[in-house]
């Protein structure tokens, strides 16, 4: 299947559109898009460090964004010019993100899938970009979910982690608040040491903030 072609609306094998939340795109950018100040400084750091990595690839038209939800990172990728191949599980976020794709006048498409397995072929997206998504799953889950990102893309990808050495994080743990029980926390070298066993190298780990996120984006290449 080339980027063009959309997928049939069959449920993936991991669809999550039993949880409320992804039932109910309004809800979930309420949740993640803050207002203000914050809003503006958390979306300002995001920008940042995605950048950071997507700025080192060379000839980047064509990228696939993996969940995308109901498009929230759309912005980022417009601002870039990229052909915009957008996934989802759920189809009230897949909807939600037809629309605000349409409404941005982003050139691509958004259709249902599965992270697991891409409906494309090798090599088919020059990048792929997947945000809060890799960390909800063990380190053998992830690095089969790595090795399929990195199958679809012809010079690498960027990934979103959690890191468990920024002062946030730190600071968290020594104050007793779990907030991350279901999310799986890295060190740099466990990072390293997973990718290495996807076959990948990171050539850049890029922090949304060191002192108020335990969020990093990952730049990996093909070896």
């Amino acid at each position: 299947m080339n980027p063009s072609t959309p997928l049939t609306d069959e449920p993936a094998p991991r669809d999550q559109e039993g949880n409320p939340l992804f039932q109910n795109p309004e809800a979930y950018l309420e949740l993640r898009q803050k207002s203000g100040f914050l809003g503006a400084m958390k979306v300002w750091s995001e920008r940042r460090a995605l950048f950071s990595c997507l700025d080192k690839l060379s000839g980047v038209k064509t990228m696939l964004d993996i969940p995308c939800g109901p498009g929230r990172a759309f912005p980022y990728y417009h601002e870039r010019g990229f052909h915009v191949v957008g996934i989802d599980f759920s189809p009230q976020m897949s909807g939600a993100a037809t629309a605000f794709r349409g409404k941005l006048g982003i050139p691509g498409i958004v259709c249902r899938g599965d992270a697991f397995r891409l409906p494309f072929e090798d090599n088919a997206m020059d990048t792929v970009v997947s945000v809060r998504f890799s960390y909800y799953f063990d380190r053998q889950k992830r690095i089969e979910l790595y090795k399929e990102l990195s199958r679809v893309s012809k010079q690498g990808f960027v990934v979103q982690v959690k890191i468990d050495y920024s002062l946030h994080s730190i600071s968290r743990k020594l104050r007793g608040k779990n907030k991350n029980k279901d999310k799986f926390m890295q060190s740099k070298r466990e990072i390293h040491e997973e990718f290495a066993a996807a076959g990948l190298k990171v050539r850049r780990i890029a922090p949304l903030s060191l002192l108020g996120s335990d969020r990093a984006f990952v730049l990996v290449s093909l070896n």
